[in-house]
């Protein structure tokens, strides 16, 4: 009789190499992403070789064209810093491209929309980190598609900087990092086992791998599939026990944050 058994492990999975959904399309519940920055002291191809600028420049994206003003927060230097951009137009291709400098050069270690106001609703969104980074922009682990991708991003960003102005973020708090684990990926906090029904058909260990898209709160918002068993009992049963399992939220500086966890069951002997 074959009974399933579920191994889980955990892990963070942010914008800069996310290779499903990025988590704030994926979420729905804040419309705008970080897709691209760029440091404009430099060319796109040599940006962040230093570790300090003072001008960035930021591509947003959102799902379909609209008007919306848009809160950007950063940390740079242990310190968070947030910005308002105001009545961007978001048309043709859903991109808006923004522009803030910090007085004396500093190292951005990650940026976040934190709020998001358009004519219909006022939305506040939770700390969803995109890594900018040395390591990002010279991360030799992405395909040549992403690269590729990255350096459009980056060209538009640096052709849009001729002309726009710039606008001067606010120091809003100093960074406190005295939890016991400022950085934390996913936890499993209680597994509900999956069920898959009659296995007698296996012909061996099967495995299924689930993507959990968790909420700043530990909520599992969605679930998706990353590896299918090609059986659609165990692949529902265990998307079902990824979905009414609970979680433990990932943490960036001791603050809650956006997190993936990595769901595996293995239906077997």
């Amino acid at each position: 009789m074959f009974t399933p058994r579920a191994i889980v492990v955990s892990v963070l999975i942010v914008a800069a190499a996310l290779a499903a959904r990025e988590p704030a399309h994926a979420f729905q519940y804040c419309p705008v992403a970080v897709d691209a920055v760029q440091a404009l002291q430099f060319g796109a191809s040599d940006a962040y070789r230093r570790a300090v600028d003072r001008r960035f420049g930021v591509e947003l994206q959102l799902a379909q064209p609209r008007t919306a003003s848009v809160e950007l927060s950063m940390a740079a230097g242990g310190d968070i810093y947030r910005v308002t951009f105001p009545g961007l137009g978001f048309t043709g291709s859903d991109r808006a491209i923004v522009f803030f400098s910090f007085p004396h050069p500093k190292s951005v270690d990650y940026l976040w929309v934190s709020r998001v106001a358009e004519p219909q609703r006022d939305r506040s969104c939770p700390l969803d980190p995109f890594h900018a980074s040395h390591d990002y922009f010279n991360d030799r682990t992405l395909s040549q598609a992403d690269l590729g991708t990255r350096a459009a991003a980056n060209a538009r960003i640096l052709a849009a900087a001729r002309a726009d102005a710039v606008s001067h973020p606010e120091f809003v708090a100093r960074i406190h990092r005295d939890c016991p684990t400022p950085d934390q990926t996913p936890t499993l906090q209680h597994q509900v086992l999956p069920d898959g029904g009659d296995l007698r058909s296996l012909k061996g260990p099967t495995p299924v791998v689930a993507v959990v898209h968790v909420s700043p709160t530990g909520e599992p918002l969605d679930a998706e599939l990353l590896q299918s068993s090609s059986l659609a009992n165990l692949d529902s049963a265990v998307l079902a026990s990824a979905r009414a399992s609970t979680y433990n939220p990932a943490t960036i500086d001791c603050m809650p944050s956006t997190g993936t966890y990595l769901f595996k069951a293995l239906f077997g002997t």
